[in-house]
Parts: structure tokens; C-alpha cells; sequence
């Protein structure tokens, strides 16, 4: 097979890229800046003074996938009360869809008065 001529005004890339001087290429400049970077929320592995209950149940959360959740909780026979629901959300900012489904359930758990 013969070897294609290559055209001279084709480099085979449309966009090169831009190379920034040194001085500009450093890893801090790829970073967004502080407002649009993603927080890091409390895991509740990161506080030792978590409620035995509380650390089941984040444990469920993290480690379930978010359409399992509801089956799983009904098996841990855990009752909710509005302290552990407080607790268990305040280290669930990183798992969103399975604290939604947590916090459903216990609303629904939950008896609420008249007044």
C-alpha cells in the first residue's frame, strides 16, 4: 500500500492547543476559583461523637444505592425520632439522594399531632 502524501495545511488537529507560557501553567490555574469549587460536607466518619443508631443508618445511606434505600431501612427494625433524623441528615450533605429517601420515610414514620 502506498504512503498518502501528506498536506502541508493539514496537521490532523482543527484546534491546536494553546500552550500558556510557564509561568501561567501551573496546576492552580486549572482550578476553579474558591466559590465555584465543590464543598467538602462532615462525613459521619469524621466525628467520633455520633450515636451508635446515627452511624447505622449513614452507613445504610453511603453504602445502599438510592432505590434500595427504603427496603433496607424497613429491615434495621431502627425507630425514627426527630433527633436521629437531625443527626443522620446532618452527615448526609454527600449522599443526597439517599438522605431525601431517608427523610420521606421517616415523615411518613413520623405521628404527627393535630396542632
Amino acid at each position: 500500500m502506498a504512503a498518502m502524501p501528506e498536506n502541508p495545511r493539514f496537521s490532523g488537529l482543527w484546534y491546536p492547543p494553546k500552550i500558556a507560557p510557564s509561568s501561567e501553567n501551573s496546576y492552580s490555574s486549572i482550578l476553579p476559583p474558591p466559590h465555584l469549587q465543590p464543598r467538602h460536607f462532615p462525613s459521619h466518619e469524621d466525628v467520633p461523637d455520633i450515636s451508635p443508631m446515627a452511624k447505622i443508618l449513614c452507613e445504610i445511606l453511603v453504602r445502599t444505592p438510592p432505590g434500595c434505600i427504603e427496603g433496607v431501612l424497613g429491615t434495621t427494625g431502627i425507630p425514627s425520632n426527630p433527633a436521629l433524623v437531625v443527626e443522620v441528615l446532618k452527615f448526609s450533605y454527600n449522599y443526597p439522594a439517599s438522605a431525601v429517601k431517608y427523610f420521606r420515610r421517616a415523615g411518613l414514620a413520623h405521628k404527627h399531632s393535630i396542632y
